[in-house]
């Protein structure tokens, strides 16, 4: 292999390094509440640990900041949706809309 093929492998490997890293922190079981709800407010996603190996994303609701924004339909609430952070067992990072509300 020539030095430069090297060299472009070598690169691509340090890349990859750094975005793996890039991503880790991304995982709201590593930040601190107010990390996670700021991440999520700018990026509309986070990613979380399920069953203890699995990194998985989660977009869903509108972000705490615009709760009032949030219109469910008739027979459903607003309901807060949370993560596990590491000052936080139930971190609330967006609102959804869930049935609930009152059936006629």
């Amino acid at each position: 292999m020539s030095i430069k093929v090297r060299t472009v492998v070598a690169g691509m490997i340090l890349l990859f390094g750094f975005s793996t890293n890039a991503g880790a922190q991304a995982i709201a079981d590593n930040m601190t509440c107010a990390q996670a709800v700021s991440h999520y407010e700018r990026n509309g996603r986070i990613y979380k640990i399920a069953h203890g190996k699995d990194v998985i994303p989660i977009y869903l609701g509108v972000p705490v900041s615009r709760r009032s924004a949030l219109r469910c339909d008739y027979g459903q609430i607003a309901a807060p949706y949370s993560l596990k952070t590491t000052d936080n067992r139930r971190c609330v990072i967006a609102y959804q809309c869930v049935a609930g509300g009152w059936d006629r």
